[in-house]
């Protein structure tokens, strides 16, 4: 009887494991390997499409004296900064619709803060994505989103206000800068593993 009991315990523990394992690798964001995004891993994000430019980076603009802003490398050829993707939740995957923090693993040694990606209220760009150490930031979180096919789109998750999602906005230098864009085409995009 006991051996019975065990069989059953043991059939009913691995079939609720498999299935919530199902659901959660159904809901994992995957990277250009067909992997699932690990929880503080380390990816390039890049355009989906060729001929769309490269990864995301850091630039100077406006006033500023440091490359602060978060911004789209032209060069197709280039994959840009490893940005590392987190979530407080203790899960080892990223899934769809998880709240999310995103980071430069590499800080501007002009930089006094960390590379925690945030978004600036009062930019001319709009609603800018730069890294912290501005006074004017909007309280929130990132999350990733299926978007077309294998693609994705990253949207910005104010506290206790909508999502929007990010797409790109040239300014006069040539700058592709990473800001909120309503009503717009969002920027679709892939991780791919950091080598």
């Amino acid at each position: 009887m006991k051996n019975v009991t065990l069989l059953v315990s043991l059939f009913l523990l691995f079939a609720f494991t498999s299935s919530n394992f199902a659901s959660v690798a159904a809901d994992a964001v995957l990277d250009s390997e067909g992997s699932p995004l690990n929880n503080g891993g380390s990816y390039h994000i890049v355009p989906s499409l060729i001929g769309k430019g490269g990864g995301l980076g850091l630039a100077a603009t406006g006033n500023e004296t440091c490359p602060l802003t978060v911004v789209q490398i032209p060069s197709e050829t280039t994959d840009g900064l490893a940005v590392m993707i987190s979530s407080p939740a203790r899960l080892a995957y990223i899934a769809e619709g998880l709240l999310l923090n995103m980071a430069f693993t590499a800080v501007p040694t002009c930089a006094t803060t960390p590379s925690k990606w945030t978004i600036i209220e009062e930019d001319p760009a709009g609603k800018s994505v730069k890294i912290s150490g501005y006074a004017n930031t909007v309280d929130g979180k990132f999350k990733i989103i299926k978007y077309q096919s294998l693609f994705y789109k990253i949207k910005f998750c104010p506290s206790g206000d909508p999502c929007g999602d990010l797409g790109l906005y040239y300014d006069e230098t040539g700058n592709r800068h990473l800001v909120i864009v309503a009503n717009e085409t969002p920027l679709s995009v892939v991780f791919k593993k950091v080598l």
